[in-house]
């Protein structure tokens, strides 16, 4: 059995040894540099409307003003207008499930030794860099759309399947069709996500990059804090906002340390940037401990903080 596992690890080295060295092609141009910052600023974006929600300790007036800041949210919302969110749900999932499809099958080209078809390849090259580096946070929050009514006002599964009027009771029958097969879709994703990660950089013995295997360690860490800040919203009316923000801030307090002992990228203006990224969500998270604290002391919540 160990010799098994093995031999699929090796599998999985190879294939994102070849995606990653083989399909990208390192260029220095003005355009990759603009491409790269756009997709930080994508990137980050995403991560500040997460953690500058209510649900997290900021008003609603603030959290709304934040949302403008990500790119993704301001298109969704406008394309929210005339198709309707259970569309954004059955598209993340069908993206994901084609995800991990063409991953499997990949494995299984180069454990028969097909490696010259290179197509699914480049198609979970892009698959890597759309669901995990890029639009992650958006992606999780759209699988999880079955159940965010425990947590938003948005319409409901509940109001879509039995009339407006409807509770929200994602768990009851027949929700609880969608709502379950949804947990395990988001389960195998954030999966997916982290080994996709690992794979690419930081475990990779066949990774010919420079320091390829530092940057990976940073981004690693950096995409455990964004899945962590994408959950916690969804037990935030459980447990305290301070407890949310402090798991959080723990997380980038170690994301922002390994990236200053370790500067992984090659270049030094990507570290500055990111290092600013890191430093912006770090001090978001000190503040909205500071925030929750003096509205539990005040015995007010943030939708009553205007």
């Amino acid at each position: 059995r160990a010799a098994s596992i093995m031999i699929r690890l090796k599998e999985l080295f190879a294939v994102f040894y070849v995606m990653s060295e083989g399909v990208e092609k390192e260029t220095s141009g003005r355009w990759t540099f603009i491409r790269t910052y756009f997709l930080l600023y994508i990137d980050v974006g995403q991560v500040i409307r997460v953690i500058s929600s209510p649900y997290y300790g900021w008003s609603k007036a603030t959290a709304t003003l934040l949302q403008k800041v990500d790119l993704v949210w301001v298109i969704s919302a406008v394309v929210q207008m005339v198709i309707p969110r259970p569309v954004f749900f059955v598209g993340a999932v069908v993206t994901v499930i084609i995800a991990l499809a063409d991953t499997v099958y990949v494995v299984k080209l180069f454990a028969s030794g097909h490696v010259e078809k290179m197509f699914p390849v480049k198609v979970l090259n892009f698959m890597v860099g759309t669901l995990v580096t890029i639009g992650f946070s958006t992606v999780i929050k759209w699988v999880f759309i079955p159940i965010e009514c425990l947590v938003s006002s948005e319409k409901s599964l509940s109001a879509y399947l039995r009339g407006d009027d409807a509770p929200c009771t994602p768990w009851a029958f027949p929700e609880i069709i969608i709502s379950i097969p949804t947990l395990f879709v988001a389960a195998c994703y954030m999966s997916f996500a982290l080994v996709a990660s690992i794979l690419t950089f930081a475990l990779n013995p066949l990774s010919q990059k420079p320091r390829a295997q530092c940057t990976g360690r940073v981004e690693n860490m950096w995409l455990i804090a964004k899945i962590a800040s994408s959950i916690l919203v969804y037990v935030s009316k459980y447990i305290s906002t301070i407890v949310t923000n402090s798991v959080v801030l723990l997380l980038m307090l170690v994301v922002m340390y390994n990236h200053l002992k370790i500067m992984p990228f090659h270049s030094h203006t990507i570290n500055v940037i990111r290092g600013g990224i890191y430093a912006v969500i770090t001090w978001m998270e000190f503040g909205s401990i500071i925030f929750s604290s003096v509205q539990i002391a005040m015995g007010v919540t943030p939708a009553q903080v205007t």
